[in-house]
């Protein structure tokens, strides 16, 4: 289990520059160095390494946009300053020790009175399950990631 303190350190890009906001680190297998702000939506991404005693054990991409979710059905209205987790992953070396809850919690601990989404990629509808968040279908019904809703606080 986790034993430290969590601290999200935010990264920050030039727009239009060709650097993404983060180096490259064997430890983690997505695609973190080819990350860019959106250009249509640059003020909606944020990306932030996260540190545990001063070191770097998981990274999240955050994004300030809801307005693609009313292609999932049932979601419930939410505010236009909605935070998306992006992605979150935990570095390898680290994983299994409760990270992943513990970088959702944090990001939801930070935005108290607004709901968290996120997309479901590569399987994770476990992870977000156990959280407690609530799952939504795309309106085609397949070939999309369910999306999932913190509860409201």
């Amino acid at each position: 289990m986790r034993t430290g303190v969590l601290d999200l350190v935010e990264l920050r890009t030039v727009l239009g520059s060709g650097e993404g906001p983060f180096a490259e680190d064997f430890r983690y297998e997505l695609g973190w160095v080819e990350l860019q702000p959106d250009p249509h939506h640059p003020d909606a991404d944020r990306f932030f390494e996260v540190l545990e005693d001063g070191t770097e054990v998981a990274r999240l991409h955050l994004e300030w946009r809801s307005d693609f979710v009313r292609h999932w059905v049932g979601v419930p209205r939410l505010a236009p300053s909605t935070v998306r987790i992006q992605l979150i992953e935990v570095a390898a070396g680290h994983r299994g020790r409760g990270l992943g809850r513990a970088v959702a919690d944090r990001v939801r601990a930070d935005h108290v009175g607004h709901r968290v989404i996120a997309l479901s990629m590569d399987g994770a509808e476990g992870f977000w399950e156990t959280l407690g968040w609530d799952r939504f279908e795309h309106v085609t019904g397949r070939g999309f990631a369910p999306l999932f809703v913190s509860p409201a606080v």
